[in-house]
Formats: C-alpha cells, sequence, structure tokens
C-alpha cells in the first residue's frame, strides 16, 4: 500500500500541475469572495472582507463604518485562511491558490485510496482505479463541463479543500493505526478519534457542509460493537457537537448570519436528478423517471446496504457506514438549504462532488461485498472488471479535461483583459463606492466597495422592508462624501437605478459594461471621464 500511495499521489501532483498552469482564475463570484477575504487576512484585518458580499443585508451607514474591514459573514474563513496563509509563504496570489488546489487534490487522492483500501482489500488496480474515477470523473459533452474534482481545480472555491477534509475524516474514522510497542491500542484509538475531530473541524470551517461529516463519524463510531457503550456514547457525541460548535462559534466572531429562515420552494427533483445522472453517463435523453429508477439502484440501494449489512468486517463495515451516512446528510442538508435557508443556491455538480466520490467507493464496496459472500471464487474477477470500468470511464474523459483547462484559461485571459481596462482605475482609493456588484468593483481596482440596497432580501427572495430608507442613506452619503454609484450592465431587475436619479444624483459616465453616478458637480466627474466610455453630455 504505500509504494501504491506514494505512485498515487506523484501522479496527482503532476496531472495537477498540468492542469492549473497558467489557469488559476477567480472565475465565479465566489472566489472573489475568497480572494479578498484572504488578503484581509494576510493584511492583519481579522477574519474580513474588504468588499460587501453579495447577499450582505447590513444597512448602508452600517457597510460605512466597517470601512475596507466588513465581517466575512457569509462564507466560514477555512478556505481564506489556506490562502492567506500561502500568501505568507511568499506566494503570488494565484500561485498561492494554484499550491492550494494541488494539495486539495492530494488530500483527496490519500483520503480515496485508504478508503478504498479499507473497503476493497489490499489489491492495487481496484485502488488506484477508484481514485483515478473519483479524481477525474465521468463525462458527457450533453452535461458540459466534467463533474469531478480536477476539472474544477482551476478554480478560486472552498470546495478544493472541503471535500477532500470531509473525505479523510470518513477514512480516518475506520483506519486502524499501526500498533506501536511504546503506546497502547487504547491510546492509539484515541489519538485516531482525536484526529477525526481534528479533520471534521477544520472540514466544517472550510465550508458549514462539514457538519456531514461529523454525524456519519459518530453514526460510524456509535455502531461500533468494539467498544464499550460508555465509550461510543463518549465519542459519538463530541464527533456530533464539533461541526455545530463550530458554526456557532463562526457565527459569533462574524456577528451573526446574514441569512434567516424562511420557505422558498425551488425545483430540487430534476437538478438532482441531472446531476447523479451525470455520474453514470445516463443520457438526458432518457426519461428522468426512468434515470431517477437507475439512480436509485446505483445510489439509494448501495447506501441502505451500507446501513443494515453487518455481515462484514469491523473496519469495512465502519467505512460503508460511514460513507452512506455521510451521502444521506450531505443531500439532505443541501436540500434543506435551499428550501429554508438560502433560495440563490442552486443544484450543481460543484454542489454535489463530496457525494459523487462517497457514491462510488460505497458502490464498490457493496458490489465486492455481496461477491465476497456469494461467489467467493469470483472476487478476483469482480475486482478486476470494476477496475476495467472505471478505468474506461475515467479516461474516456481525458480529451474533455483539455477543453476544459481550454476553458478555464479563456476565462482567466477575459478577466485579465477586462480588470486592465477598467474605467474603475481612475477612482481614488478612499472613495465610497456603492455598487450592486461589490466583488466585482474590488476584483477590478481593488476598491472597497459596499452593497447597494435590494428591492428584496437575495437568500429569501422577499421584500426588503428598509428598501427606500436605505437608498436614502445611499444618497446622504454620496452627496457628504463625494462618493459614487455603480452599475453593472446586467444589473438586477431588483436594483431600481432611477431611484437614485430622482432623488438628485447624476449620471457622470456611461461604459459599456456599467454607469457611474454621483453628485451634480462631483470632483469625481474628470476622474471617470479619463475612463474608457463616455461621460454623458452637459444638460
Amino acid at each position: 500500500m504505500p509504494l501504491v500511495l506514494a505512485v498515487i499521489l506523484i501522479a496527482t501532483v503532476a496531472i495537477g500541475l498540468w492542469f492549473t498552469s497558467g489557469n488559476m482564475v477567480g472565475g465565479v463570484p465566489d472566489s472573489i469572495a475568497y480572494r479578498g477575504a484572504a488578503s484581509n487576512i494576510s493584511a492583519g484585518r481579522g477574519l474580513t472582507t474588504p468588499f460587501a458580499l453579495m447577499t450582505e443585508r447590513a444597512s448602508p451607514l452600517q457597510q460605512v463604518a466597517w470601512g475596507n474591514a466588513l465581517p466575512l459573514s457569509e462564507q466560514p474563513p477555512g478556505y481564506p485562511l489556506a490562502l492567506a496563509a500561502a500568501d505568507g509563504l511568499g506566494f503570488p496570489a494565484q500561485t498561492g491558490a494554484r499550491v492550494v488546489s494541488i494539495v486539495g487534490l492530494v488530500l483527496l487522492a490519500t483520503a480515496v485510496a485508504g478508503a478504498a483500501r479499507i473497503g476493497l482489500g489490499r489489491r492495487a488496480l481496484p485502488i488506484v482505479a477508484i481514485t483515478v474515477l473519483a479524481l477525474i470523473g465521468p463525462g458527457s459533452p450533453e452535461y458540459g463541463l466534467l463533474s469531478g474534482p480536477l476539472p474544477w481545480s482551476p478554480l478560486i472555491l472552498s470546495e478544493r479543500l472541503a471535500l477532500p477534509l470531509s473525505l479523510l475524516a470518513l477514512t480516518v474514522c475506520a483506519i486502524k493505526l499501526p500498533e506501536l510497542q511504546s503506546l497502547s491500542p487504547r491510546t492509539l484509538d484515541r489519538i485516531r478519534l482525536a484526529l477525526v475531530a481534528a479533520v471534521i473541524f477544520a472540514s466544517t470551517l472550510t465550508r458549514f457542509t462539514g457538519i456531514a461529516c461529523g454525524v456519519a463519524c459518530a453514526v460510524a463510531i456509535a455502531a461500533d460493537g468494539r467498544r464499550t457503550r460508555r465509550s461510543r456514547v463518549l465519542w459519538a457525541s463530541m464527533l456530533l457537537a464539533i461541526g455545530p460548535a463550530t458554526i456557532i462559534g463562526i457565527s459569533v466572531i462574524a456577528g451573526g448570519s446574514p441569512k434567516t429562515i424562511a420557505w422558498h420552494p425551488s425545483p430540487i427533483f430534476e437538478p438532482l436528478v441531472d446531476v447523479m445522472g451525470q455520474w453514470f453517463l445516463l443520457p438526458k435523453t432518457l426519461p428522468i423517471a426512468l434515470r431517477a429508477v437507475v439512480l436509485v439502484l446505483l445510489v439509494i440501494a448501495p447506501i441502505v446496504l451500507a446501513v443494515v449489512n453487518r455481515g462484514r468486517t469491523p473496519d469495512r463495515r465502519t467505512i460503508a457506514l460511514a460513507l452512506g451516512t455521510y451521502s444521506v446528510v450531505y443531500v439532505t442538508g443541501l436540500i434543506l438549504t435551499v428550501l429554508f435557508l438560502d433560495a440563490i443556491v442552486d443544484i450543481n455538480p460543484r454542489f454535489l462532488t463530496p457525494v459523487q466520490a462517497s457514491v462510488y467507493l460505497l458502490l464498490a464496496i457493496e458490489i465486492v461485498e455481496v461477491v465476497r459472500r456469494y461467489w467467493p471464487k469470483m472476487q478476483l474477477a469482480t475486482l478486476a472488471l470494476l477496475s476495467i470500468a472505471a478505468l474506461a470511464v475515467a479516461f474516456s474523459t481525458i480529451t474533455q479535461l483539455a477543453d476544459a483547462r481550454s476553458y478555464w484559461g479563456f476565462l482567466h485571459n477575459s478577466e485579465v483583459t477586462a480588470t486592465a481596462g477598467s474605467p474603475l482605475h481612475n477612482i481614488p482609493r478612499d472613495t465610497f463606492i456603492f455598487t450592486d456588484d461589490p466583488p466585482e468593483a474590488w476584483n477590478a481596482a481593488r476598491l472597497t466597495a459596499y452593497k447597494l440596497p435590494l428591492s428584496i432580501v437575495a437568500t429569501t427572495t422577499q421584500p426588503n422592508p428598509a428598501y427606500e430608507d436605505q437608498i436614502d442613506q445611499v444618497v446622504s452619503i454620496t452627496n457628504d462624501n463625494d462618493s459614487l454609484v455603480v452599475a453593472s450592465a446586467d444589473m438586477r431587475p431588483e436594483t431600481d437605478i432611477d431611484a437614485y436619479i430622482s432623488r438628485g444624483l447624476v449620471v457622470l459616465a456611461r461604459c459599456p459594461d456599467l454607469t457611474i453616478i454621483g453628485r451634480s458637480g462631483s470632483s469625481h466627474t474628470a476622474d471617470v471621464t479619463r475612463a474608457p466610455c463616455t461621460a454623458p453630455e452637459p444638460v
């Protein structure tokens, strides 16, 4: 196993370096949020961001009072802390993000290989095959981008660490540490569970969905008949409490969460079937009901078997139960989040990749377990067939990997070009900027940016009762401090630009991708008219 793991890790680093070379970009708004938070952490401003996040509900006056250190209230700080650590080691921003991404891939390969070793045995081929499949994932042109962790690795997203940490917790939960003469078995067991607790904490610190691996490990420990009842209850309770305690601690540090519990129904069934169908290359041309039935057999059945099947070795039972519980809790939590906590979260491969890797492992473990029990002479043939199938599915996507790499490279080049020509570069650093897209304003010109009031609360899609008062605050701040209102071309309909003009502000400049508004006679008029856009004719 050590030699096999070494080969896997060396190959993971090599392909990670190739895939992310020159293409580490912040291609989505979340990427900019993580990068901004990391810059503030590196500057000694604590767990804060230099701009209001996309769903910030603080009033304009409160945002301005925070200055360039707004609370990091919407994302957990684990991933920005990792990016800041890379900054502290002297890596440039993009290189540091690339290093963190490759470290995440290495951790993921280690976790998947370890789980495969526990569930499938010592043979190298199935361990390599399931690890390759979990890293690359299958791909089909009709689904667009690939679903595995590697194709997403050029993006600055917290999943780069959250996924490997979660699977690492599940693996350590079931692994048996090597015996040492200087340490008793009881001490080794305590060390292992302490490691599990630390990884669960790190996972939840990186993404709140890490709470699912705490629940899974707690269930697996509680079902471990090798321990006394007192020991099981004690350790399971502690592991179960780590996730909620971490989330509460982060919320307290951030001054509360911007999200509220409310019912906002969203279409969930079809996106779930589409995403999970991609895991097994189910054509979208198949009726959704048929795809759902196939998914029940491929996903739900192994989870049920993992929960009810006790006729296996303790370590195999623990890893199967942990993977099965994790998958159920994770998906349930995602659904509840969409329905009750955050209406703007969509069901896509990025959010479901952790379950994808778990399901691959669990399905392989259950197939091998059934064969081991009823057709023991077919074990070797079954492992070989599973390995060939996994490798065939993974390697069928190699050409698409090159396409995905080119796609992220295109995004990177477009972003660099857009940033270099931003009209916001002419604006003085101490200007108050209110905009419908604060991350992009900061990304374009490193300006501290605040959130324009929305007529609805984005996370709940409910009306904002303080909307008119908040508009008046923006106008008052703009008149008193010579600040600017920047509205992007694809401005959300709930942001009403006429509301600011009707209160006495005027258009200072119109650019291809944004409109700049300020008070009449603003000293910024000269700044924005030097920008590569057209200033309005004098009235």
